[in-house]
C-alpha cells in the first residue's frame, strides 16, 4: 500500500487520538480566562495572563488530571468538591453565614473596603498610625494596576501593621443577585486576588469580605473548605452615600446604638470616600469616648489573618490534611502535614452568626495588577508535587510531543 494510502487509513484514528489528547488537557484549566475578570466594564484591567498561567500550573500539580470523584480522599476544589458537595473528602461545613461580630465584647474593628485608592489610603493609614490604631483593609486586586501609587500604598499599609483582607479581584458579587458567577469564576475571583495581594505585600490573606455582603451556599462552602474566614459587619456608616463627614458620623452613631449592648463591633467605611480622613477622625474621636479597644479583624475574630508564608494558594484547613491523587506527601510550607489518614483539620473559623444588612456595602468603581515579580507562594513546594508533580510535567511534555507528531502526520 502506498504511503498516501496508509496516511488516509490512519487519519480518522489520529484525529480521534488528537481529540482525546485535547480533551484530557482541557480538564486541567479550571480558572477563568483573563476576559472574564473584566466583565464589570469601564476602567477594569484583568490579571496578567502570566499570573493565571502560573496559578494554572500549580493547580495542575496540586489536583492532577481527570474528573473529581467524591470518596477518593481528594478534596478537589478545582472541580467543585467542597464541604457542601463532598463532606467525605472535604470535611463538614461549619460556617453557613459570614461572621458579623468580635469575640471580645469591647473589641471594635475598623474596616475599610474597596482600596487601595490613590492618595486617600496612604493619608488614612498615616492618620491611624499617629493615633496608634490598627485597622483592616479589604482590597481589590484590579486596583493595583490602575495607578502606580496603589501598590506602594498597600505595602505601606501592610508594613504599618494593618491587616490586609480580600474583597475579590474585581468586586464581583459572590451571591445570587445580578449576574451570578460560575463556580470557576467565583473561585478565580478569590484565588487571583490572593495572587495580586501576595505580589504586593508578600502574604496571602485568610479573611474575606464579600462585595455587597453577598454570598450563597456555594461560595460559603468553597471559602470554608479552602480555609478562609468570611466576615461582614454590624456597624454601618453608609459613607458611600454621604459625602459630609458629620453625616457619616451621625449614621454610625445611629447604627452603633442599635448593637451597642451586643458588644464585639465590626464597622465599615470605604477608601474612596471624598472626605475619608475627616470622617474617620470624627468616628475615632467619638469611639474613644466610649473606651472601646481598637483591633484588627484577625484579633477580633480570633483567627489567623494570613496563610503561612510561601503556602500553596489552593491548600488550607480541610485541604492541608487531604491526600493528593493517592500520594502520601508533605506540604513543607503549610501549617499541617498531608498524610494518607482521614483525620480532619479542626475548623479555624469562628462560629458567630447574626443579621446581615446586605444593602449597605454600596457600589464600587471597578478598578486593576502589578507587574512585580512573582510572589513566593506561586513557586513554593506543594503537597504532592514531588513524584506526582513531575509526573504531570512529563505528561504535559508527552502531550505536546504526541500532538505535534499527530499534526505532522496529518499534514499533506
Amino acid at each position: 500500500m502506498s504511503h498516501d494510502g496508509w496516511r488516509n487509513r490512519l487519519r480518522p484514528i489520529l484525529l480521534l487520538l488528537l481529540c482525546i489528547q485535547l480533551s484530557a488537557t482541557a480538564v486541567y484549566g479550571t480558572l477563568p480566562p483573563v476576559s472574564e475578570f473584566c466583565s464589570t466594564g469601564a476602567a477594569c484591567q484583568g490579571p496578567p495572563k502570566s499570573a493565571l498561567d502560573r496559578l494554572g500550573r500549580l493547580e495542575r500539580e496540586t489536583f492532577g488530571p481527570g474528573a473529581a470523584r467524591c470518596g477518593d480522599t481528594i478534596c478537589d476544589t478545582s472541580r467543585e468538591e467542597t464541604c457542601r458537595t463532598c463532606p467525605t473528602d472535604c470535611g463538614r461545613c461549619t460556617q453557613t453565614e459570614p461572621v458579623v461580630k468580635c469575640r471580645n465584647r469591647n473589641h471594635f474593628a475598623l474596616t475599610f473596603d474597596d482600596g487601595p485608592t490613590p492618595g486617600k489610603t496612604r493619608a488614612l493609614v498615616e492618620y491611624l498610625n499617629r493615633e496608634r490604631i490598627k485597622a483592616t483593609f479589604f482590597v481589590n486586586g484590579n486596583h493595583f494596576a490602575e495607578n502606580p501609587d496603589n501598590v506602594p500604598a498597600v505595602k505601606f499599609t501592610f508594613n504599618s501593621g494593618h491587616l490586609i483582607g480580600s474583597h475579590t479581584f474585581s468586586h464581583r458579587s459572590l451571591g445570587d443577585a445580578g449576574t451570578k458567577l460560575s463556580y470557576a469564576h467565583m473561585r478565580g475571583e478569590i484565588i487571583v486576588n490572593d495572587e495580586a495581594i501576595e505580589l504586593a505585600v508578600g502574604r496571602r490573606p485568610r479573611i474575606v469580605r464579600p462585595p455587597f455582603f453577598a454570598f450563597n451556599p456555594t461560595s460559603m462552602a468553597f471559602l470554608e473548605t479552602s480555609g478562609y474566614t468570611v466576615a461582614n459587619v454590624n456597624v454601618f456608616t453608609d459613607d458611600w452615600l454621604i459625602p459630609d463627614p458629620n453625616g457619616v458620623l451621625k449614621f454610625l452613631q445611629d447604627s452603633f446604638a442599635k448593637v451597642r449592648d451586643n458588644g464585639g463591633w465590626i464597622h465599615l467605611q470605604h477608601d474612596h470616600h471624598p472626605n475619608l480622613v475627616q470622617a474617620t477622625t470624627r468616628i475615632v474621636e467619638y469611639l474613644k469616648t466610649l473606651r472601646v479597644e481598637f483591633v484588627t479583624l484577625d484579633v477580633c475574630l480570633g483567627v489567623s489573618g494570613y496563610r503561612p508564608s510561601g503556602d500553596n494558594p489552593f491548600l488550607a484547613k480541610h485541604l492541608e490534611a487531604r491526600v493528593w491523587k493517592g500520594e502520601s506527601a508533605t506540604n513543607t510550607t503549610a501549617s499541617t502535614t498531608a498524610t494518607a489518614s482521614m483525620t480532619r483539620v479542626a475548623p479555624t473559623t469562628t462560629e458567630i452568626s447574626g443579621p446581615v444588612d446586605v444593602g449597605r456595602e454600596g457600589p464600587a468603581t471597578p478598578l486593576p495588577l502589578p507587574t512585580a515579580a512573582p510572589g513566593s507562594g506561586a513557586s513554593a513546594a506543594v503537597a504532592g508535587n514531588g513524584a506526582a508533580g513531575l509526573g504531570l510535567v512529563r505528561h504535559e511534555i508527552m502531550a505536546a510531543i504526541v500532538g505535534l507528531v499527530i499534526m505532522m502526520m496529518l499534514s499533506p
